[in-house]
């Protein structure tokens, strides 16, 4: 009997899978708004059989129940009341107990594999990673229980959402099936190509099998695509592939029936160069048709200690487990993304800890063949770090969230982007570019198909990146010289604060040519005034030259602020080239394929048109003026700005120069003044003769001085009064005093600019 709608609060939503042991059905909770997936067991008619497989399934729900926990494996929950579970199992048809399993809502892998996007060119490489990370933690879990999977395929393979990061999960263990001939031809139907070759042929079989699924899955994830011949029936790839050698992953069949073998996976891929360098030769070892070598490598022996005498036989080289340790080599190593805008092409570049930065640019410089002294270093707007300096090692521009999107930009000095940098175009597309009228066989039309739309995406992924450099350089550019607002201030302030000190030191002339000279003529020398007119012209020369670059700095604000307020960068350019159009005809060739439906000989002329507009606008973009003048401007920004800071790194130097100068000026000035006051000299009254001399002898009395010498000379007719004289002088003190505590401050002012 059938499972009943609702049992309690829980109702059977919908049916997630069928097969030919089971079924599995979401059940809802309508309360808690709890899912869950509930999976039966289907019993075999065979009376024998089906006492095997019901013990077997009593094994796998202890297994997922009691024993496995891995984040990659789906596991058991449990639901309220108990009582659910109790009622299912008593109304299955075979009485049977039921896995309630966690539900995973985003679905599976081969629905996520037969979207348009990746089945022309595989996932994004952030989804390669944790796939291949997920599918290794699961399989060597379960190797190490001593568990075999053997049905290792998309289907079976689930997502679960878990905050921001989707969870990549394995099910179906597939311990209750018995894999005879029978049921292989009931379990495995169109899933066949990543069964392992031995069994298919029904003979023993290890852990090794797993290895060949995973491999099969990670070339599929990769390129959008199985490897061998996926478009041949089991019995003819299985023919062609047994016949490889142990390097080779891959095999094609072109349009006039020739069969390739490959080292290598498809260009068509969103996964980069570096780490599918790595991931062929892990592949090479998941895809060896030999199962006792498969995921093992070859090493030589380890060498006794040279200072031991031994006798050396020829020892063959010893077989080493490798699946999982070279796949976690590949995974782990830091490898940075760069895009070139003067190359519009990115580039992988491996980092270690200890690699410098002088070492990296030379790599950079080698492989996009731009000098190391024209590199211009940007950071994209999603870095962790906000600037590069001195300090700043290539690792540190490494960030994982970063992996699909470039960690830098890279530019060539006195250029923003290459105008003319040819397209990379597929091969199939080349061919039907040269002629149109071919006829083309099913396999080779869906790859034309999917070289086309992948063709089209990659350039939509490099002009996205493009604007987005752009922008983000632009956006650099204006951070910049905003940066240096205040420098300009400073640099305005600094001159005429220097100015300001200038007009006081020339009071302090005129002071010194209105009271000094009448009685010192040499206080002042004409080289000395020659001097002064020299640093006061300098100064006044350093003013108007500061504000000539606070214009010109402000002009280059003004221009950088309206390349950011361009048109063309306010402009969406998420589907520039009409990808939406492309992917649209690629299912009608794909479904047409796929039902073996009657195919139009001109079937792949719409696509061929699309890619030919694509190839028109790329030319449009890339040479057109929008652009062009877009770029011209932030290099003149740039150039002006670069300029304009040498220009006020003069000015300060200047300005310091003729600050010490003008401190000298004063310090002369002073020393001349203060020479005056301590060696008077001819300029003041002589005494001598004026006053008579003053016999005095002890006991004497005591004589006054004469008035009319005390009122001619020593009061200078302000009569006699002693405390008139007194607070004459009080006087003069407080104002030297006061004078001089003025050249100190000024000259304290000074030495301050």
């Amino acid at each position: 009997m059938d499972l009943p709608p609702f049992i309690g609060d829980w109702y059977k939503e919908r049916s997630l899978g069928k097969g030919s042991y089971g079924n599995v059905y979401l059940w809802k909770n309508k309360k808690t708004g709890v899912n869950v997936a509930i999976k039966t067991f289907i019993l075999s008619e065979e009376d024998e059989q089906a006492a095997r497989q019901k013990e077997r399934w009593g094994y796998e729900i202890d297994l997922l129940t009691n024993i496995i926990k891995n984040e990659n494996i789906v596991s058991t929950i449990k639901v309220e009341p108990a009582s659910f579970l109790t009622e299912l199992s008593r109304v299955t048809r075979n009485k049977l107990p039921v896995l309630c399993l966690e539900y995973c809502e985003g679905g599976d892998l081969r629905r996520a594999l037969d979207s348009s996007e990746n089945t022309c060119c595989g996932l994004r490489e952030i989804e390669v990673r944790s796939i291949l990370k997920a599918l290794r933690n699961a399989i060597s879990y379960l190797h190490t229980l001593k568990i075999t999977h053997r049905d290792l395929k998309p289907e079976n393979i689930v997502l679960k959402h878990e905050g921001d990061r989707i969870v990549y999960k394995l099910t179906d263990l597939g311990v209750a099936k018995e894999l005879d001939r029978n049921s292989l031809n009931a379990s495995f139907v169109g899933t066949m190509e990543y069964l392992a070759p031995e069994l298919l042929h029904g003979g023993k079989y290890s852990n090794s099998v797993d290895y060949w699924s995973f491999g099969i899955i990670a070339f599929e994830i990769i390129c959008g695509i199985r490897p061998f011949l996926p478009h041949c029936p089991i019995a003819r790839w299985m023919v062609y592939a047994q016949k490889k050698n142990s390097e080779h992953i891959c095999i094609t069949e072109d349009n006039q029936g020739n069969y390739t073998y490959h080292k290598n996976v498809m260009e068509e891929n969103r996964t980069n160069k570096t780490l599918l360098k790595y991931l062929e030769k892990w592949l090479s070892i998941a895809l060896d048709w030999n199962p006792k070598q498969r995921g093992y490598t070859f090493e030589a022996p380890i060498k006794n200690d040279s200072n031991v005498k031994t006798v050396q036989f020829a020892e063959k080289p010893a077989q080493a487990l490798k699946i999982f340790s070279l796949l976690d080599e590949a995974l782990e190593k830091p490898l940075l993304t760069v895009f070139s805008l003067y190359n519009y092409q990115f580039y992988t570049f491996e980092i270690t800890e200890s690699t410098s930065m002088n070492n990296f640019l030379t790599n950079v410089s080698n492989e996009t063949e731009i000098p190391v002294q024209d590199l211009e270093l940007v950071l994209p707007l999603e870095q962790q770090i906000d600037r590069i300096d001195e300090q700043t090692r290539p690792i540190d521009l490494y960030n994982k969230t970063l992996i699909d999107k470039p960690m830098l930009y890279i530019l060539k000095s006195g250029t923003i982007y290459n105008q003319v940098v040819p397209p990379q175009i597929p091969k199939t597309i080349q061919d039907v570019f040269r002629d149109a009228k071919i006829k083309l066989k099913p396999h080779i039309l869906r790859q034309f198909a999917r070289n086309c739309v992948f063709f089209v995406q990659n350039e939509q992924k490099l002009y996205t990146n493009l604007m987005k450099a752009i922008k983000t350089y632009a956006l650099y550019l204006n951070d910049r010289i905003i940066k240096n607002k205040q420098l300009m201030i400073q640099m305005l302030r600094n001159s005429f604060t220097l100015k300001g000190a200038m007009s006081q030191f020339n009071e302090c002339l005129e002071h010194t040519k209105e009271k000094i000279v009448k009685i010192s003529p040499n206080a002042l020398s004409q080289s000395y005034m020659d001097q002064c007119t020299k640093v006061e012209s300098n100064i006044n020369a350093l003013c108007e030259a500061s504000e000539r670059i606070s214009r010109r700095y402000d002009s280059a604000l003004r221009r950088s602020q309206e390349v950011l307020n361009s048109e063309i960068l306010k402009s969406d350019i998420e589907d520039v080239y009409n990808c939406k159009v492309l992917n649209v005809q690629f299912n009608l060739i794909r479904t047409q394929i796929a039902e073996r439906k009657p195919i139009d000989d001109k079937s792949h002329i719409n696509m061929l048109n699309s890619v030919y507009g694509c190839l028109k606008k790329r030319d449009k973009i890339l040479l057109g003026t929008n652009l062009t003048e877009l770029s011209q401007k932030l290099v003149h920004v740039k150039t002006e700005m670069n300029e304009i800071m040498k220009a006020a790194e003069m000015a300060e130097s200047t300005k310091n120069s003729l600050k010490r100068a003008l401190s000298k000026l004063s310090d002369e000035h002073q020393n001349t003044i203060w020479s005056l006051v301590r060696d008077p000299g001819e300029y003041l009254p002589n005494f001598e003769g004026i006053l008579p001399p003053v016999n005095f002898k002890i006991g004497d009395v005591v004589k006054n001085l004469r008035e009319t010498h005390g009122n001619s000379v020593l009061c200078f007719g302000e009569g006699t009064d002693t405390k008139s004289l007194l607070s004459d002088c009080q006087t003069l003190i407080l104002t030297n005093e006061d004078l001089l505590n003025d050249a100190k401050k000024f000259i304290k002012e000074i030495n301050t600019m």
